[in-house]
């Protein structure tokens, strides 16, 4: 019997220390941290590149020979089939006229020649046309007509002839040389203007009938020959003809094209 009790008695006494114990549950492990990976920047967004704008259209090459077809034809003619009583020319000069008139053809094409030369520096050639000088001294640079373009169509600035002779000085200046009678003669420089539609005076010398059948000379830059619009000068024959032979021995040779090689456009 007292060991059925004292075997109660120590069931009971396990009870309460089991019942009182604490028991601790282990608290919920934390997830580990894991790195953020680090941030990168985000490369500059660089703009597209621009679309090359297109090239501009070259500009269509002006055939200048072309436009002055009608003067280049007109001059041929007469040289190839002689000079016309009967017929308006256009672009004809009188020094052409007396080449035609008194040369036979084959010589009158090998004689004259044209050349396209911008004179005046603004971009657009003029014609001229002259005597093949052939290396001679006393004709280098003669010129029996010029003409420049308005509108595309040929404009005669400068006519020349036997007794009215002009010669090419370079940098857009012409020498002129006229004589109307042993008495009156004349010599100047003319430039071409810039539009490139005439002749403007730089200097102009001729003669006048002085007293006791003597000269006077004159001077002026109008261009007029007028004694009452120039200056009389103090100047002797022998100075005045020197200071004319220095003013055209600056005469310039003209890299001129015979018209033997001129092919014509006009129609037969």
């Amino acid at each position: 019997m007292r060991k059925t009790v004292l075997c109660c008695l120590l069931l009971a006494l396990l009870l309460l220390c089991a019942c009182g114990a604490k028991t601790e549950t282990p608290a919920p492990a934390e997830p580990a941290k894991t790195e953020e990976p680090a941030k990168t920047e985000e490369p500059a967004k660089t703009a597209a590149p621009a679309e090359p704008e297109p090239a501009p259209e070259p500009e269509p090459e002006i055939d200048y020979l072309a436009l002055y077809a009608p003067a280049l034809d007109e001059n041929y003619a007469v040289l190839t089939d002689g000079y016309d009583f009967e017929k308006e020319y256009s672009f004809l000069s009188s020094g052409v006229m007396e080449v035609a008139m008194y040369q036979e053809s084959d010589e009158a094409l090998e004689t004259v020649g044209y050349v396209l030369q911008d004179l005046n520096g603004d971009g657009v050639p003029e014609l001229l046309i002259g005597m093949m000088d052939g290396g001679d001294k006393d004709l280098t640079g003669t010129v029996y007509s010029g003409y420049s373009l308005k509108d595309d169509e040929p404009v005669c600035f400068l006519e020349g002839w036997a007794r009215n002779t002009y010669r090419w000085l370079g940098g857009g200046r012409f020498y002129n040389f006229g004589s109307s009678g042993a008495m009156y003669s004349m010599f100047g420089v003319f430039t071409l203007s810039e539009d490139g539609t005439e002749l403007d005076c730089e200097d102009l010398y001729f003669t006048g009938e002085g007293k006791n059948e003597t000269l006077d000379f004159f001077h002026n830059t109008t261009g007029v020959w007028d004694e009452a619009e120039a200056e009389l000068l103090d100047m002797s024959d022998e100075e005045f003809w020197a200071l004319r032979e220095k003013t055209e021995s600056g005469a310039q040779h003209l890299d001129l094209t015979p018209f033997s090689e001129y092919e014509s456009t006009a129609e037969n």
